[in-house]
């Protein structure tokens, strides 16, 4: 039986054979080079998605932190005290908060879609940016409203009248469409406030359970919990 690479070799000389043998030689470690290179760059390339996926979840966290702080302020400094009070659609006023937390930017976190074991952890963070959003928009309208009703009442300058109730008063003067809507605004408000909280809670607890399970070894921060109002759930 003839092996075709030594009826190649008979009519080749030694330096020819050299020739052949070193180009092999060269052709290999090329080919095993071109691969470490491959598999480095792959590599660094994982590393690096693993960077920024922690680096994302960490962000989403303390993002997540944030928007609980001003709930919680909100909760206890400026709702609490005026939960059980039937005049409290009146009586609150707009909270003097700084800058409002960032969002979350749920575009860095598409990939738990695939990584999640559920895949439901997007969905709870979008529900938790909407609850916060909402909570936000309340306010926001609320305090527009609020302040055109103090703008009518300062702007008629008349005394109530005698044996009068708080609303009735206001009523008189800016009517009764601008005190229900007041209501339904303040009401609204006390109402979303501990869903936007509980939800809040979850997509941490969420996020801290995912990385110790899919990256291991990472450190997992903590979010410093606050003591709780009457309506924020347990954290």
């Amino acid at each position: 039986m003839h092996d075709p690479a030594t009826e190649v070799l008979k009519f080749l000389d030694l330096e020819s054979v050299k020739a052949v043998l070193d180009f092999l030689q060269k052709a290999v470690a090329a080919g095993v080079g071109a691969w470490a290179a491959f598999r480095f760059q792959e590599y660094r390339e994982t590393r690096k998605e693993r960077g920024d996926r922690i680096h994302a979840l960490r962000e989403a966290l303390f993002l997540l932190s944030s928007q609980r702080g001003f709930l919680l302020i909100l909760d206890q400094d400026q709702l609490a005290p005026m939960r059980d009070d039937p005049s409290r659609h009146l009586l609150l006023r707009p909270p003097l908060f700084g800058r409002a937390p960032l969002p979350l930017d749920l575009t860095k976190l598409v990939f738990l879609i695939k990584l999640h074991k559920s895949g439901s952890l997007i969905s709870q963070l979008d529900l938790a940016e909407a609850r916060f959003s909402f909570v936000e928009r309340l306010l926001e309208e609320r305090r527009n409203l609020h302040y055109r009703v103090q703008d009518r009442l300062a702007a008629t300058g008349e005394a109530w009248g005698d044996g009068a109730t708080l609303e009735e008063a206001v009523t008189a003067v800016v009517g009764r469409p601008s005190v229900l809507q007041l209501k339904q605004m303040t009401d609204a408000l006390y109402e979303s406030v501990a869903p936007a909280l509980a939800t809040n809670r979850e997509c941490v607890t969420a996020i801290q359970e995912f990385i110790k399970e899919q990256f291991p070894g990472e450190r997992v921060p903590s979010v410093i919990e606050e003591k709780t109002g009457p309506s924020a759930p347990p954290a």
